[in-house]
Order: structure tokens, then C-alpha cells, then sequence
């Protein structure tokens, strides 16, 4: 009837039904998707206000002032740590002023189709952005957006899925194919692949993360990678096949989140590690072994996972962790067992 209300409205039982003006929920529990930690704020797509929002690292306070509304839900975002964030929605790339939440309408790249679920900055000026079904796409983080000139990646994938950049002249990309390839490497200034790493065929590699200078963690649905046994998880440091933590048959992955000082926290549908306990989250040392001590206990897959600049440790959904029911948004300690921060 005219009366804006937020997730809840009371309606009169006779009559016409009519909304009661004096029932209001100023703010309630609401879809939090795609986020990504930059500075002192989690940025974030909010269902309700069909925007992108941003929330205090520190207490999780909401900004009211802060917002950029999309057109469409958004996939993934980036940013560039120079004052821009890069969210991907639909078939389309944004370019957002941090600073004020305004769109750059002048950035459009044109080039962008079927965008995949992860795209990621260089550190040097460049998005990489999967394209489900046409390979990866360069882009320049300035300028109107047109494609980086002299980048061609043939993609060996019916869907790619991800994309990570090493630090070190490298591009990673992850997905499914009929071949069984389910990793490349590739040249960060050309797209040609140097080296390819295959599975059984319908296995697939959905979820890549840099963690320091050539070092590549990844996850998907694998029992091995080449003549390696590798149970859903492994890793690459300085592009050879490391020791990794064995998961489980047909685990798969839903996150991952670097932390400062180069520990890993992977979020996925997996119920063991290492022969130990770990339901849907776990953290890796900065050496790639599995943190034995952290270890908070949840009921189902987190939605949301993303750290900030002192190592914590967020997570949403509609779960428990530790016994505790959460429904929105929980921080955790990066670091010893992983308590959850009452506060």
C-alpha cells in the first residue's frame, strides 16, 4: 500500500487487509553475497537494497551513507588498493569510487561475457576476468576499459570458473573440460599457457588463491593431478606441486581468503582433513599444512568468507558455529582455536 518496510510488514487480518503504519523494522537480517575486505570495510552486494554496501571491519556497523546500486546481483568484486572497487554482475564490469560509491560511467569495458565467479587484480594496473565460455579477458584498470593489447588465452575449458595472478609473471586458471585439464598456467603478459595440470575427466577446479609471490592454492572435485595424488585440494609453490592437505573424495569448494601473514582459510562442502575433523572451514599454515589447533565448529557451508587487514576471520549464513546459532554475519580469531568474537 505505499508503506515501506523492511523484510517485514503486519497486515490487518479483515477489512482490506491494510499495513499497519506503526509496525517497522528499521533494520533485519538480509542477503549478504560476494564479499570482499578492503581497509577498514567489508564490502558487500545486499539483497534488499540491490546495492553494494559496506560494513566497519571492526563491529560490523552498517554505513547508511555508503552504497552503489547495481541492476543485477552481483558475482564477485576486486579491488585495486588505489581508491577503486571492480564488481562483476551478470555480463557487466563497474568500476566504484570507494571514496563516494559512485559508478566511473566512463570505464566500460565491452569485451566482458558470461562473467565467472572470481576475477582478480595484478597488483599492476590489470583485471583478469574469467568468461565462462570465452577464456579470460585482461582489462585495463584505467582508461575507458578496452582490452590489454597483445593478451590471448585460448581457454582447453567447456566452463571456466577461476582465476588467480601469482605475483611472479604467472595466471592461473581453473575450470572443467572433457579433456580433463583442470589447471593452467599462463603468461601474465601474453595468456599463453606454459604448463597444464589434467584429472579425470568431469573433475574440475572451482576455486584458486594466491597466497604470497608463486605460491597457488586451488580446490575442486580431483583424486589426483597428473600421476600425484591429491584428494580436492592442493598447492603450487613457484608453479611445482607442493605437499598438500587431503580432503575428502568429492569435496568441493565454496572460498577461499588469504590472511596477512600468508595463512589460508578455505570454506567448502568437506567434512575432513588430514584424517581430522574440519566441517566446511579450516586454515592453512603460510607453510600449507593444516592448522591442527584452529578449528571452529560449524553445521553447513558458510555464504560468506573474507579476513581483514589483522588476519580475522568472517563468516555468514544461516549455521551454528561452536553450538551457537548464526544467522548473519560472525568474526572469528585468525589465529590459535578460531574463537568466535562475542562482541
Amino acid at each position: 500500500g505505499g508503506v515501506t518496510r523492511n523484510i517485514v510488514v503486519k497486515l490487518a487480518g479483515s477489512g482490506s487487509g491494510a499495513a499497519d503504519a506503526g509496525f517497522g523494522v528499521t533494520e533485519a537480517p538480509c542477503g549478504l553475497s560476494s564479499p570482499h575486505s578492503a581497509g577498514a570495510w567489508i564490502y558487500f552486494y545486499d539483497h534488499c537494497a540491490a546495492a553494494i554496501r559496506r560494513r566497519a571491519t571492526l563491529d560490523f556497523a552498517l554505513d547508511p551513507t555508503w552504497q552503489a546500486p547495481l541492476p543485477n546481483f552481483a558475482d564477485d568484486l576486486a579491488d585495486d588498493g588505489a581508491g577503486s572497487l571492480y564488481v562483476s554482475s551478470g555480463s557487466r564490469l563497474y568500476k566504484i569510487s570507494i571514496a563516494s560509491g559512485a559508478i566511473d560511467t566512463a570505464w566500460n569495458p565491452s569485451a566482458v561475457l558470461k562473467v565467472g565467479r572470481e576475477m582478480v587484480w595484478d597488483g599492476d594496473g590489470a583485471l583478469y576476468v574469467p568468461n565462462r565460455t570465452n577464456g579470460v579477458t585482461k582489462i585495463p584498470t584505467s582508461g575507458n576499459g578496452a582490452t590489454v593489447p597483445g593478451w590471448s588465452y585460448t581457454t582447453p575449458f567447456t566452463d571456466v570458473l577461476s582465476v588467480a595472478a601469482d605475483g611472479m609473471g604467472s595466471v592461473y586458471v581453473g575450470g572443467t573440460s572433457t579433456t580433463g585439464v583442470v589447471l593452467t598456467k599462463s603468461s601474465a603478459t601474453t595468456g599463453q599457457i606454459v604448463a597444464s595440470f589434467s584429472a579425470e575427466k568431469e573433475s574440475s577446479v572451482g576455486a584458486i588463491r594466491a597466497y604470497g609471490p608463486g605460491r597457488v592454492a586451488f580446490g575442486g572435485n580431483f583424486p589426483f593431478l597428473g600421476t600425484d595424488a591429491r584428494l580436492s585440494f592442493a598447492r603450487l609453490d613457484g608453479g611445482v606441486l607442493a605437499p598438500a592437505t587431503d580432503l575428502e573424495d568429492f569435496a568441493t569448494f565454496s572460498h577461499f581468503a588469504a590472511q596477512p601473514d600468508g595463512g589460508v582459510v578455505v570454506a567448502g562442502a568437506f567434512v575432513k582433513a588430514n584424517g581430522l575433523s574440519r566441517r566446511y572451514l579450516l586454515r592453512l599454515n603460510p607453510d600449507g599444512t593444516l592448522d591442527t589447533q584452529w578449528h571452529p565448529r560449524l553445521n553447513r557451508i558458510p555464504t560468506l568468507l573474507t579476513t581483514d587487514s589483522s588476519g580475522s576471520v568472517f563468516v555468514s549464513g544461516f549455521m551454528s558455529v561452536d553450538g551457537v546459532p548464526v544467522n548473519g554475519v560472525v568474526k572469528l580469531a585468525g589465529n590459535g582455536t578460531g574463537a568466535m568474537d562475542a562482541a
